[in-house]
């Protein structure tokens, strides 16, 4: 009789378990829904869909294609801006933290969370003292030079966020792949708040431009070649602009990355 007793004990906590851990898992994935809700609906829907029944010169606000800019005829725009605005507030769930900022030239999103990005120094195999770097493109920071790297995937280690994004990005398989430094990136012109995992890796043969829309080529470039960058007006010695967490990595100058281009 004690037996029975038991295992109906357990019956039913197993059930509640369950039945809490699928509560957990809805609540999870409804805001997963409304986040990927926000980030497919664009800001020329929304001006579009609060123009309908309004006279055409209440119309204060163009899209164009990246931002909402506003026409030189006279409304409300401030109206309209504060519509927006509310609009993608409302579209998220309201445990999802979202600042939108709205200026007179463009609106900009900034989603008030750190994210996790990894990049990684892959030494060339021809000029041990060199790593290979790219111009970006298509994304904040482009135009400045960048080591290959991406974001920090849930669940994923950092060794296999470093391997995954360079053979994604230049097609090089990296090998003794280590930590070797970490940096808190504040991009306040761009809204973006990062930490940044670096990490050192060996490789043989030379990298391909893989995402040509996000890079405009490899090439390997000393830490002198860098470091000279930071000592005229933040570029390096062609005049290329270091990305955000390239500078602040130059500028730590960590004593084991001197170790790694031995």
């Amino acid at each position: 009789m004690m037996e029975e007793d038991n295992s109906d004990l357990v019956a039913n906590i197993k059930k509640q378990l369950e039945e809490n851990f699928k509560k957990q898992r809805d609540e999870l994935n409804q805001q997963i829904t409304d986040l990927k809700r926000l980030q497919q609906t664009t800001f020329e829907e929304l001006a579009t869909s609060r123009r309908i029944n309004r006279p055409c010169n209440d119309a204060t606000h163009e899209f164009d294609g990246t931002n909402l800019i506003p026409c030189r005829e006279s409304g409300s725009a401030a109206t309209l801006s504060r519509e927006i605005r509310n609009d993608m507030k409302n579209s998220l769930n309201p445990e999802i933290s979202t600042q939108i900022t709205i200026s007179e030239k463009k609106t900009k999103i900034v989603y008030n969370c750190v994210r996790v990005g990894v990049g990684v120094l892959v030494k060339d195999p021809e000029n041990p003292r060199k790593v290979f770097a790219g111009i970006r493109r298509g994304s904040h920071g482009a135009g400045s030079l960048a080591l290959p790297g991406g974001h920090l995937e849930m669940g994923e280690e950092w060794e296999t966020c470093a391997k995954r994004e360079v053979l994604e990005e230049t097609g090089l398989v990296i090998t003794n792949v280590k930590f070797l430094h970490v940096t808190n990136d504040v991009m306040l012109s761009e809204g973006k708040h990062y930490v940044t995992v670096f990490m050192q890796s060996d490789c043989f043969g030379c990298p391909r431009n893989l995402e040509p829309d996000k890079c405009e080529g490899w090439s390997s470039y000393s830490w002198e070649d860098l470091q000279n960058g930071l000592k005229s007006g933040d570029t390096n010695s062609s005049g290329t602009l270091l990305f955000g967490p390239l500078k602040r990595l130059v500028m730590d100058n960590p004593a084991r990355l001197h170790e790694f281009l031995k």
